[in-house]
Order: C-alpha cells, then sequence, then structure tokens
C-alpha cells in the first residue's frame, strides 16, 4: 500500500520535469458517488491535457483495467471505468490515465477505497439449521443482506439477515435458514443486497445445503431435521 502510494507522485514529479516548458499537465479526476467501491461497481472518470485523439490507458492503482479511452480533439474524456477485484479485503489507491502517444502526459485521482466482495458461513447450532453469515463488499443496492432460499430453481423464501455496516458494507450475522419442518434436498442459497432474487448479480455469493432427516435410538424413532453446506465455508470465490 504505501509503495503504490510513494511510486506513483514520484513518477508524477519526473513527468512535470520531463514535460516541456509551458506545457499543460494532464489532469484526471474521479466524480466519487461512494465511501468504497466494490465488484460490478462503475466510476465516473474525467480527464484533460492529454493528445487530442490519442489512447489513455487507464489504471486502478497499479493495475490496468483493460479499459483504454479516447481523448476527444481537446485532449479530453469522460466516462465510468470498472471496478478490478481486489486480493485484500480492503485498499485505498488512485485511478491513474497515461498518454499512450506521449507517456509523459499521466495524472492520477485523489485516492479511492475499494473492498473485496467476500463473504464465510459457518454452522451456529448443532444441526446445522441456523448459520452465522461474515461478509463484505456489497457496495450495490439496499442497506440490508438478503438470504434467498431456492430448491428446484424456484424461491422458497427470501430472509433478510441484517444490517449493513460502514462504508465497505460488512455484516456479521445469525440466522435461521431452514425450519424443523423443511423438506429434505438440496437447496441453493444466495447472499445479496436486493429483495428480489435475480441471477448473476455481479455481488452475489451462492452455496449449496443439504437437508436431511436423523434418527435417534429410540423405541418411538423420532426424527430431526439437519442441514450440512456441500461446498467451502469461504464464499469469496463462489460464483
Amino acid at each position: 500500500m504505501r509503495v503504490r502510494f510513494a511510486v506513483l507522485p514520484a513518477l508524477l514529479t519526473l513527468g512535470a520535469l520531463a514535460a516541456p516548458a509551458g506545457a499543460q499537465a494532464a489532469t484526471l479526476t474521479a466524480n466519487a458517488a461512494k465511501a468504497c467501491y466494490g465488484a460490478g461497481d462503475r466510476v465516473s472518470l474525467t480527464g484533460a491535457g492529454f493528445t487530442p485523439g490519442g489512447m489513455v490507458k487507464v489504471t486502478q492503482g497499479l493495475r490496468p483495467l483493460g479499459e483504454n479511452p479516447t481523448a476527444d480533439p481537446t485532449g479530453a474524456f469522460s466516462g465510468p471505468v470498472g471496478v478490478q477485484q481486489i486480493t485484500a479485503k480492503a485498499e485505498t489507491v488512485p485511478y491513474g490515465a497515461v498518454d499512450q502517444t506521449n507517456p509523459a502526459l499521466f495524472a492520477i485521482t485523489q485516492p479511492l477505497r475499494f473492498s473485496r466482495l467476500s463473504g464465510s458461513i459457518k454452522k451456529a447450532g448443532a444441526n446445522g439449521l441456523i448459520q452465522r453469515f461474515r461478509g463484505r463488499g456489497f457496495t450495490t443496492g439496499s442497506k440490508f443482506l438478503y438470504v434467498h432460499v431456492r430448491r428446484g430453481g424456484r424461491n422458497v423464501k427470501t430472509l433478510r439477515l441484517g444490517r449493513l455496516k460502514g462504508p465497505c458494507r460488512t455484516l456479521n450475522a445469525r440466522k435461521r435458514f431452514f425450519s424443523s419442518g423443511a423438506r429434505t434436498g438440496a437447496y441453493q442459497i444466495s447472499f445479496d443486497s436486493f429483495r428480489r432474487y435475480k441471477e448473476g448479480r455481479p455481488q452475489q455469493l451462492r452455496s449449496v445445503f443439504n437437508v436431511f432427516r436423523t434418527f435417534r435410538r429410540s423405541s418411538t424413532a423420532t426424527g430431526a431435521v439437519a442441514a450440512t453446506s456441500s461446498a467451502s465455508s469461504v464464499l469469496g470465490s463462489w460464483r
């Protein structure tokens, strides 16, 4: 983190020294609408002072975005760019823009905060019907995180897990996913910040739970419902 902030200002200083006398410095501004950005978000950038009609390479920190806008006849450009998934829980870095015709023309925005989309689930009850969820990076949608319980391609129920907290929208909560009378079989569990379920949202984590019936040894052979996750408890890599 500190290395990135040390390198970028140094590059700007060298660029300013290399630029011809009287040349106008390039500028880059982020119109930040959120305190923290996550997967699938877009950030509006405005640049000026670049080569007219030239291509500009945009980076998030030191990572190339693969989005290269073209400057207009005045050397300016504007529009939204994407957010790259990060490996750390969160980081604060600027966007950068480098002129591909004249690399001496480059600029950075003020630092912005980014969060990785991640989550984990852990059994909080003896039979697995109650689970503890920890997650972050739900920066799009409502202020609440929802659990969509689906079976056979149909929505069984939607539960509100809790209110997301902080700029990067984190949550640590316990919830009963299944009732004691739940039907046995495989269920898909999806986490996102929308009340209505929709397949393939950028900020959506999914798991599969198997609900089964257990029996106690007794003269009446009474049964009870239990649930287990068939996948890793780390949700960040699931899609």
